[in-house]
């Protein structure tokens, strides 16, 4: 949404001249009010699902405060309260406090803003403290024990509140209902985040703080590492706001490095295609954790220190009464233990070797006293520490990077491992904590890892933190840790940089396939169409830039050598970017627990458990919808441009886009040679593709294009384009995908145009052939050839190659040619998911649309089977028809034929698998006998509506059957209403009215027409 905002400030700039400042806006413009009253919200922020616009419609906010209650009452639970707030908001109910008739006068003043339902945690604490007397400290409690939902807690609480409120003149019934009204509430008030135990680092110090602790002030003035979205860097940023968020369902996020996030199923997590909720992740799409960790060191330790500590986690045995023991096979580790603990005072080693192993025991010179090392060990918290309980001291997540790194060298020297021949470098444990704590300090040293868990012989377990990154992080990691390496450690790392010398060095950090586009643009702006030789010059492969099976993205290293030859900011950003990619493998449910939620000043995002993710806050969303919506209403066509800029290669969206902008009245026109930019562009109240679009084209070639225009002036005639621009600039593919998509309508018709390519090809590359030899001065120029003769393309040819060119339809789907077909289906091809939810078994539905793609063989049973496409201008699907319907249906299935489809839609868990029973070409469903529909408002249907209504079709009797289509709040029902029939001239009088009302053919024709058809099901509203 931020990107996109920015966009439409680019563009208003652009073809305005307007600088727009989003905290500037006004909050109270009728304009942007009057347009989230008729429900006009696609691509308006949190506020363009379907049920959500039929909301938004039905409430008709007046303030920003409607939407922030919207956006909060717009989930399971508190959605049965919308049609109440909608009903008082219109004053077609009033705001009641019936059931709290002594407590009212309290109420009122605190409630009346949201039509006396609770919205805001605010409001709780104010109805505690007016009505039972609370202080502003125990309302806060009580606010919090909601959110926490702790039985014994609540108890209390409703004990204290029946008390206060009957002190005030309130009955204790009257009290416990008032009570179980804000307990309500506690469902649904509260943002869903993060459960207590999960960890940020606290950048001020380093150290480990978890979300419980900053709830409950045990941590205070947190500042947590936050992902600047704009610079992809991290940042360090404060906590402004943490509190509960009440239970919710929690899941588990596992990622391929052994990352788990815990979090609600709402909780936004950073990907390649921006912020998603963490339940719409699955497994092999990525998600970003930081490269490194900044952080301010606020700790200090000796070398001695950090060598006791790496010794003693790694070879300790921590559970000796007086003192503990350190073993070791290797001299040189013995030795570099025995002067580290003489650093200790009042500490004595003694050393015994029992089959090849050193056994340091490490006691007390004076037994009166404590031994300096067992005391340090003591108040880092070891002693007493198992092989399984082992962990990472918090003092260690303190300390500067330099003093970690030595630490870390001293633990790998004893469970530490460096492969030369498997070029692998791993640490192993027993202990998940240490393996985890191992990890995260690793990533602190900006050295990405995995952890894995490996199962033993009875039952074991135990963990192993591999390096990844290849040669590059073998080398930063022999910088960092190598000089603190022992023996035989330190030979084998040496020895595995050696052996990458022979064998090529290699790196695992790579961008994910999903930037492959972004990267392909960079590329082909610079390499001016010629991509394959641009890579061969640079010595990188020519399918380097083609997805292919089994691999995984583009490594950062070839990234950044591609930045620096294009040039490109954009491809720049991506390979410095501080963040690494890591796979999903696995969200699983977890149960419900209580949890929590910060904000996080300026950014909105932070790290937690080492992965990037979002701050939800539902005020800071609705601002985000209102200024979404205020340049829709305001700057409509630049908003349209953004949003197909923003969502260019996503071509189902760009459909659903260019849709509602013509409901809006803007036309989205092909590209144009002459007028076109690069991307989508304004011009006037109307926005042209971008040549880029195009395909076949590339960037490098769209850019050509445009600089010999800005050179050399408008293209005056397909000849003149071809002669100015070189086949090896824009190939005869492109030539192609630029006349099918209309971006050369200017120079005649498009059969023309295309049977007028080779003739035209050849008299440009001689009268450029010319030019280069100086004959053009000496002999008379050649004319260019006239187009050659060809008939016009038919309609659906037409629109048939403008979507082989651009990926959609733009003039507009071939079933617009077919009027009635669209009105008599169930609902658009797009909405049939929506529509069937909540219906039981396999309902049956009406779809309309045109034929793509028909397959036709025989099933295992010896029959035969046809899987077709079914398109409409909303999208398309696939439908199958075998068994008895085979016979009635596959003689109709032609491509490009527009049908009539009734289908049982069963689910399974993939999605829907849609049945074809029966299909109606357009001529058989043109010659159905006539219903009349009539499409209306619910809030419309007060008792005047009503009124108003039924004596428009009493004075108009006849012969039509009619149905009333009602919009509501969550959607839409259509009625049939049997017994009434009525003549088509009741049309003009309703539209005049202001009812929508139009003939379509009798769909109960169809849906009965196959042996008494399913009727269609009422959805509630």
């Amino acid at each position: 949404t931020l990107t996109f905002l920015d966009e439409v400030k680019r563009i208003v700039k652009e073809s305005r001249g307007v600088e727009l400042d989003y905290d500037r806006l006004p909050l109270d413009d009728p304009k942007t009010f009057a347009l989230l009253s008729r429900g006009e919200t696609k691509g308006v922020f949190q506020l363009e699902s379907g049920g959500m616009m039929a909301t938004v419609r039905g409430l008709k906010p007046r303030r920003v405060e409607d939407i922030i209650a919207l956006v909060s009452l717009y989930r399971p639970g508190p959605m049965e309260h919308i049609p109440t707030y909608i009903r008082r908001h219109h004053g077609l109910e009033p705001v009641s406090y019936s059931e709290f008739p002594h407590a009212e006068k309290y109420l009122r003043p605190i409630l009346d803003e949201t039509y006396g339902i609770p919205v805001y945690q605010e409001q709780i604490m104010q109805i505690a403290s007016q009505v039972a007397g609370y202080s502003l400290g125990e309302a806060d409690l009580l606010r919090r024990a909601m959110g926490k939902k702790r039985v014994e807690e609540m108890q209390k609480h409703r004990e204290r509140f029946v008390r206060g409120a009957k002190e005030r003149g309130v009955p204790e019934e009257e009290a416990n209902r008032l009570f179980d009204m804000l307990e309500a509430f506690a469902n649904y008030g509260f943002n869903k985040c993060l459960p207590a135990r999960a960890k940020v680092v606290d950048w001020r110090t380093g150290r480990i703080v978890s979300l419980g602790e900053i709830v409950r002030g045990e941590a205070q003035g947190v500042w947590v590492v936050s992902l600047d979205e704009a610079r992809l860097r991290l940042v360090p940023r404060p906590v402004v706001a943490a509190f509960p968020s009440g239970r919710a369902q929690v899941y588990a996020l596992r990622t391929a490095t052994g990352r788990v996030l815990e979090a609600t199923a709402n909780h936004p997590v950073y990907t390649p295609r921006g912020w998603r909720p963490l339940g719409a992740l699955a497994p092999g799409d990525y998600v970003a954790l930081p490269r490194h960790l900044p952080y301010r060191p606020s700790a200090h330790l000796e070398d001695h220190e950090l060598d006791l500590l790496g010794f003693a986690l790694a070879e300790g045995n921590l559970r000796h009464p007086s003192g503990f023991y350190l073993y070791t096979s290797s001299e040189e580790e013995l030795a570099a233990m025995e002067e580290a603990l003489k650093r200790f005072p009042n500490t004595r080693t003694r050393v015994a070797w029992r089959r090849g192993v050193a056994h340091l025991y490490v006691g007390r010179e004076d037994r009166r006293a404590e031994s300096g090392a067992v005391a340090f060990l003591k108040r880092m918290g070891l002693l007493g520490l198992g092989a399984r309980t082992k962990r990472l001291p918090e003092e260690v997540y303190r300390l500067p990077p330099e003093e970690v790194a030595r630490f870390l060298g001293r633990l790998w020297t004893g469970d530490g491992g460096v492969d030369p021949k498997g070029r692998l470098i791993h640490y192993a444990t027993a202990s998940l904590d240490l393996a985890r704590g191992v990890q995260h300090l690793l990533l602190r040293l900006g050295l990405q890892s995995r952890l894995v868990e490996k199962h033993f012989a009875g039952g074991r377990k135990g963990y192993g933190v591999y390096l990844l990154g290849g040669f590059e992080a073998a080398h930063r990691f022999a910088e960092a840790l190598g000089p603190y390496l022992l023996g035989k450690r330190r030979q084998d790392l040496e020895a595995l940089l050696a052996s990458w010398g022979a064998v090529g060095r290699s790196t695992k950090d790579v961008l994910p396939l999903a930037f492959l586009e972004e990267v392909k643009e960079g590329v082909a702006r610079a390499a001016q169409g010629q991509v394959a030789a641009f890579l061969r010059e640079a010595g990188l492969a020519e399918g380097l830039l083609r997805p292919s099976r089994g691999r995984r993205g583009l490594s950062r290293a070839t990234l950044g050598r591609l930045a620096a030859l294009t040039g490109s900011l954009a491809l720049l950003r991506l390979a410095e970017a501080e963040v690494y990619w890591d796979r999903v493998e696995a969200v699983e449910p977890l149960g419900e627990e209580e949890v929590f939620d910060l904000t996080v000043e300026g950014t909105h995002t932070f790290v937690a458990e080492d992965l990037v993710v979002h701050n939800s806050h539902a005020a800071a969303y609705s601002l985000l919808s209102y200024q979404t919506a205020y340049v829709k209403a305001h700057y409509p066509v630049e908003f349209v441009a953004a949003l197909l800029s923003v969502e260019r290669h996503d071509s189902d969206k760009v459909a659903e886009y260019i849709r509602d902008a013509r409901a809006m009245g803007i036309e989205v026109l092909p590209p144009d040679l002459n007028r076109s930019g690069f991307d989508f562009k304004v011009v006037g109240k109307e926005i042209l593709f971008g040549l880029s679009a195009v395909k076949n084209v590339g960037e490098a070639a769209a850019e050509a294009i445009l600089r010999e225009r800005e050179r050399g002036g408008p293209y005056r005639s397909l000849g003149d384009f071809l002669k100015r621009l070189p086949e090896q600039v824009v190939n005869r593919r492109a030539l192609e995908s630029l006349i099918k998509a209309g971006a050369l309508d200017a120079f005649g018709d498009r059969a023309r145009l295309l049977s007028s390519l080779d003739p035209l090809l050849r008299w440009a590359a001689e009268s450029r052939e010319r030019g280069r030899s100086g004959l053009v001065g000496l002999f008379a120029e050649v004319e260019e050839p006239p187009l050659v003769e060809a008939p016009p393309l038919d309609e659906i040819t037409r629109l048939r190659y403008e979507k082989e060119a651009l990926g959609i339809y733009v003039s507009g789907h071939p079933v617009l040619r077919y009027p009635g077909l669209r009105e008599v289906a169930s609902c658009p091809l797009e909405e049939l998911p929506e529509f069937v939810r909540g219906l039981p078994g396999r309902p049956r539905v009406l779809l309309a649309g045109m034929v793509e793609a028909v397959v036709r063989k025989p099933t295992r049973s010896g029959g035969m089977m046809a899987r077709f496409t079914l398109s409409d201008e909303t999208g398309a699907l696939e439908a199958v028809a075998f068994g008895r319907a085979y016979e009635g249906v596959s003689p109709k299935l032609k491509e490009d034929a527009p049908l009539l489809v009734l289908a049982e839609v069963e689910r399974n868990e993939e999605g829907l698998r849609v049945v074809a029973q029966a299909v109606w070409t357009y001529e058989e469903v043109a010659e159905a006998p006539r219903a009349l529909e009539v499409e209306v408002d619910h809030a419309l249907l007060d008792e005047r509506g009503v009124a108003l209504l039924r004596s428009l079709l009493d004075e108009h009797p006849g012969t039509l059957p009619l149905y009333l289509r009602v919009q509501g709040p969550f959607g839409e029902a259509l009625f049939a209403l049997r017994g009434v029939r009525v003549g088509e001239e009741v049309v003009a009088p309703l539209e005049a009215e202001g009812f929508r009302a139009y003939l379509v053919p009798d769909r109960e024709v169809f849906l009965q027409g196959n042996g008494g058809g399913q009727k269609e099901e009422v959805v509630p509203f």
